[in-house]
């Protein structure tokens, strides 16, 4: 079973290799020096390592069919893959926005926690001051002189009384 990815960029290169191999009598000569040195000292090599070749071989078909299984998609043609990136682009990039949506909402919660903190800390401190004693004593004497005026200036009426109101 062939993946079409691997054909297909596998083309495009030995075509792009032949273009630059054919393209001045030197450089064709060149690469047919190569190939042939290459060819030798490949072929000696290969013939050595034959059986954990053969080995690395089959890991490499039974990795392929793995992939093959579980990421179906490297079995479609390139152009089919080219086709169906716009609404993966356009889905991933909604699933990323939404993450860092979250994500910030998240790290302006834990700043806003890690900031208030502080502050309860430094209010708790003066108002067990010696000032903050006498700031608080004042202020529940004037709530409890402002709730006698309303008391005082606006009675409950009976109705009121028997709602609990």
């Amino acid at each position: 079973m062939t993946i079409p990815l691997v054909s297909s960029t596998s083309a495009t290169c030995s075509s792009l290799y032949q273009s630059v191999k054919g393209s001045s009598p030197n450089v064709s000569g060149a690469f047919g020096l190569v190939e042939s040195m290459l060819g030798q000292a490949l072929g000696a090599v290969a013939t050595t390592l034959k059986d954990p070749l053969v080995q690395v071989d089959s890991k490499l078909c039974q990795g392929l069919d793995t992939l093959q299984e579980k990421v179906p998609i490297v079995k479609e043609q390139p152009q089919e893959v080219r086709n169906r990136l716009p609404t993966f682009l356009f889905f991933s990039q909604s699933c990323l926005s939404s993450l860092f949506q979250i994500y910030n909402r998240a790290k302006t919660a834990v700043n806003t926690t890690l900031h208030i903190d502080p502050v309860w800390s430094k209010t708790n401190q003066l108002l067990t001051s010696e000032y903050g004693t006498v700031v608080l004593t004042g202020f529940d004497t004037t709530v409890d002189f402002a709730d006698k005026c309303i008391d005082y200036y606006l009675p409950n009426d009976d109705e009121e009384t028997e709602t609990g109101c």
